[in-house]
């Protein structure tokens, strides 16, 4: 082999190593901006899943907020009515009583006792005393004892017993009838008994 063709064989050399190590060099700057790429790219992938899982896991909470509240309601109702059924029997029976009460031989007395109370209240002049239907027996004798106007109430009108006085000189009405004391009496259990429902 000539010189020439040593020297031209050593510059192919140079130059083949050359290109290997800039081939090399190209090829690791390519690795490293691929692995940069990678990871980038494996990042924003995993940001991704992050906000699609705190997503699912918000309307997951969502879905058991409106259902617990959904439930929470329902039982609200129910105990409501519960409640409201409750009281309604508690008072069903007590107007029974007032009723057995009303038609007892006790009652008249009773009365009596009331109109003395209320017509004390008022004046002696231009005073209504008013009766349910079944003390329409009653109304001569509280005419004559107490020289009072006597209205015998409606059929319809269910005071239960007891009795409504309006003295029109003074403008003073007393209803002390059964079924408004009753009325009173639940208005005022509400109030007290703290049956609230939350």
């Amino acid at each position: 082999m000539s010189k020439m063709d040593e020297k031209i064989a050593e510059f192919a050399r140079d130059i083949m190593a050359e290109v290997q190590e800039k081939k090399a060099k190209i090829l690791s700057e390519f690795e490293k901006e691929n692995a940069l790429v990678y990871e980038k790219k494996e990042e924003e992938y995993l940001a991704q899943a992050y906000e699609i899982i705190q997503e699912g896991m918000r309307k997951v909470e969502r879905e058991i907020n409106e259902l617990q509240s959904k439930k929470k309601m329902e039982n609200r109702g129910k105990l409501l009515h519960k409640r409201t059924e409750i009281i309604d029997s508690v008072f069903r029976g007590a107007e029974k009583e007032l009723a057995a009460f009303a038609a007892s031989d006790a009652y008249k007395e009773y009365l009596m006792g009331m109109l003395d109370r209320n017509l004390a209240a008022t004046g002696k002049e231009q005073v209504t005393v008013y009766l349910s239907a079944q003390d329409a027996v009653l109304a001569e004798e509280i005419k004559d004892k107490y020289k009072v106007l006597v209205t015998v109430e409606d059929r319809n009108a269910n005071m239960i017993g007891g009795c409504k006085i309006y003295d029109a000189a003074r403008n003073i009405f007393i209803d002390d009838s059964f079924a408004k004391r009753l009325e009173s009496q639940r208005d005022e259990f509400m109030k007290n008994c703290d049956l609230s429902i939350e």
